[in-house]
């Protein structure tokens, strides 16, 4: 734990209902994170889509993490999509977080999200 993802290119998809990943409850069940020197343009490399997915018991849902500290900002924005899942369980069910500088075009979409916090953004 938890599951970690690449803010591009991958879609983790769940084709039939019921599919359930489970926390830790210290750490988010999911974390898609910008990785390495990614300066320059990114060409076409699709978006990252969660899509149809259950998250549960996490200290959040889904983390969204494009931030890369001291690092060079790509010259396309990082894209995330998270559509269709329930969230449940969690002290926040999304985070988002970005540095100043970073751009991003992410998409959270017809989620069903029952936490105490719905959806946390840090710029």
């Amino acid at each position: 734990m938890p599951i970690e993802l690449p803010a591009r290119g991958i879609k983790l998809q769940a084709f039939e209902p019921g599919v359930v990943l489970f926390g830790d409850t210290v750490s988010p069940v999911l974390e898609v994170w910008r990785k390495g020197r990614q300066s320059g343009p990114c060409g076409t490399t699709p978006d990252t889509v969660i899509r149809g997915m259950t998250v549960s018991n996490g200290s959040s849902g889904i983390l969204i993490d494009t931030s890369l500290g001291n690092q060079w900002p790509a010259s396309t924005p990082d894209r995330v999509r998270v559509q269709r899942c329930t969230v449940t369980d969690d002290r926040t069910g999304i985070q988002i977080h970005t540095s100043d500088g970073f751009r991003s075009q992410h998409v959270i979409e017809e989620n069903t999200v029952s936490n105490r916090l719905l959806l946390e953004v840090n710029e």
